[in-house]
């Protein structure tokens, strides 16, 4: 087992988790709609002590009391992923709005199911290893 592997891959789990069921409070408990990106929007944005250009599209919507509302939506990328004029299936929740459809929960599952592959095989390697008989032999000596 790989201890850099492994905490890798309890990283990449923890983000599925994170996406997933941030992904379910959001399907279950916000308002479903479809808008109309209206523009997309261009910012720097530092991660890391890395900077990007990142580009966010803002999105206009009808809310569950009739409302007109323009947003930006959450997620950003170096190359744009929408284009002007394009609808969009959202969630407005919170005041926010979130990407919904079947690609980005696939997405989601996707990085959950990569962490736990990653996990589980850093876990078969260490139940093959020598460290349980190294363990054994310690505690033999301790008693």
């Amino acid at each position: 087992m790989d201890p850099f592997y492994f905490f890798i891959g309890i990283l990449i789990l923890g983000t599925g988790l994170y996406f997933t069921i941030s992904d379910y409070y959001h399907s279950k408990y916000g308002f479903h709609t479809v808008g109309t990106v209206s523009k997309i929007v261009g910012k720097w944005s530092g991660s890391g002590g890395k900077v990007s250009y990142l580009y966010f599209p803002m999105v206009q919507f009808k809310t569950e009391d009739n409302r007109n509302l323009e947003l930006e939506l959450e997620v950003g990328a170096s190359l744009p992923l929408y284009n002007e004029g394009q609808r969009v299936k959202i969630i407005y929740y919170n005041n926010k709005i979130h990407p919904t459809g079947t690609g980005w929960k696939l997405f989601f599952w996707s990085v959950l199911l990569l962490g736990l592959a990653t996990v589980s095989y850093q876990l078969v390697l260490l139940a093959n290893s020598d460290i349980w008989n190294n363990l054994n032999f310690i505690w033999k000596i301790l008693k």
